[in-house]
């Protein structure tokens, strides 16, 4: 099931779905050329996804027009958070989960232990 939105970059449409070898497959739609552009895979090949993508072109922490924000479960449980800038080249940024712990930071505490110094920030904020 795709996720799609548009953004504030050339009133593009942004898309992401999921594709196999379960990686998430980014698309925009150029309104400038018309047509659909193939940018590649969302992250690095860590970015393994297990669920549905959520996507959303968001200001919170980002300069205008503001950044990509792509959420999907990991394989380990944990809702994946990556971050991207709006433009002609997109280099994916991995956050902290949204839910869940980071690997690095669970320290041996299982996956879903609680949720991430991130995750704290976001809902202060209103997110």
């Amino acid at each position: 099931m795709p996720a799609l939105t548009s953004t504030t970059y050339n009133r593009n449409f942004e898309t992401v779905y999921w594709e196999n070898p379960n990686r998430l497959r980014y698309w925009y739609f150029d309104q400038t050329a018309q047509k659909w552009v193939d940018v590649g895979y969302v992250g690095d090949a860590t970015a393994i996804v297990a669920g549905y993508p959520a996507f959303i072109q968001s200001s919170f922490d980002s300069p205008e027009p503001g950044d990509l924000e792509v959420v999907f479960r990991g394989p380990d449980g944990t809702l994946q958070h990556w971050t991207g800038s709006v433009g002609a080249k997109i280099d994916w940024t991995r956050k902290p989960p949204v839910c869940g712990q980071h690997p690095a930071e669970r320290a041996g505490a299982g996956a879903g232990a609680g949720p991430s110094r991130h995750a704290g920030a976001l809902l202060r904020r209103g997110f």
